[in-house]
């Protein structure tokens, strides 16, 4: 029973395979040399040389067969090895997330901005975390932000991530909550959503999505955005601007008006809806708070109950 077991292994095995080739390269080598009808058509009947010939070339092609063997054979060992360096690799990156998110948590400034800036690059380094670290780094300035503590950390952290929204962190999807921005500057294609946040002076530029809820916006500009949800908030001289790429779709609802709203919505815009309002309308401010310039005034939506505060001006357009 145990010869039989081995027997079958052996069968089994790639070295019946090797030798089940070998014996057949070798009866095929003998069956050309012996045989006139080969020898005769490939060089003539009256070449002596003919069967040697015959001989010399089987072994080329027997020969070139397995340098190509060979190579499949290297080049397969070459691709496990990087394989198994790609785990290694990736093993290594989890361990160095771990210990970042560590240091990143510490009580001590220097550490921490360490740890801050170990997530960056492994963001930088492998593509799984980018998202992951983008909103590691939402959540710890919501969470923050208005402790007071830990500002030097918290402006660190801010800068890793709005400056490198169009090369790390392009195409994510970021949530900010209960954070003050003066001045600051949001450029890249990516996508945000800002809850009960301030922000005066400040600028965004080429966002995929941007969605603002129960936020106060002063002074501030969108730019080139494919799509703007204002909801709920507070408005005040503030612009949304189309200058090169196509808007998608601006929508405007429930919003408090304190101070005037220009939208430059030209042929590239998609739609632009102003819904209801929470402004009122018998305070002595003035009337037209939402002035829209714009050629396409087919594709803008306005309630009936906003159509005393918006005025539409054709044919003017803002340049930078």
């Amino acid at each position: 029973m145990k010869s039989k077991k081995n027997w079958n292994d052996f069968i089994a095995s790639k070295k019946f395979k090797y030798t089940l080739f070998a014996i057949a390269v070798i009866a095929v080598g003998i069956l050309l040399c012996t045989s006139d009808s080969i020898s005769t058509t490939l060089y003539g009947e009256d070449n002596p040389e003919a069967k040697g010939k015959v001989l010399a070339t089987y072994l080329s092609i027997i020969g070139g067969a397995c340098v190509i063997y060979g190579l499949y054979l290297n080049n397969k060992k070459i691709g496990e090895q990087t394989r198994q360096n790609n785990i290694a690799e990736k093993t290594n990156i989890d361990k160095r997330f771990g210990d970042a998110v560590g240091y990143l948590n510490s009580d001590n400034d220097g550490i921490a901005i360490g740890g801050a800036y170990a997530l960056f690059q492994i963001a930088k380094e492998d593509e799984r975390y980018k998202s992951i670290v983008a909103n590691i780094f939402c959540d710890f300035i919501s969470a923050n932000f208005s402790s007071g503590n830990k500002t030097r950390l918290i402006g660190v952290v801010k800068e890793l991530l709005l400056q490198n929204l169009d090369t790390v962190f392009i195409k994510t999807e970021l949530v900010l909550r209960n954070i003050s921005f003066e001045n600051d500057r949001f450029h890249g294609k990516a996508n945000f959503r800002f809850k009960d946040c301030f922000f005066e002076g400040v600028f965004f530029n080429v966002l995929e999505f941007v969605r603002f809820e129960s936020c106060k916006i002063n002074k501030s500009h969108l730019i080139d955005c494919n799509k703007i949800d204002i909801v709920r908030s507070e408005i005040s001289g503030t612009s949304i601007r189309n200058l090169s790429i196509p808007t998608k779709e601006v929508n405007l609802v429930d919003n408090i008006y304190l101070g005037q709203v220009e939208i430059y919505a030209q042929t590239i815009i998609g739609t632009l809806y102003i819904g209801s309002t929470a402004t009122s309308f018998d305070d002595d401010f003035v009337d037209k708070r939402i002035v829209v310039y714009t050629n396409c005034e087919n594709r803008i939506e306005i309630n009936d109950r906003c159509k005393k505060i918006v005025s539409i001006k054709k044919g003017t357009f803002y340049h930078r």
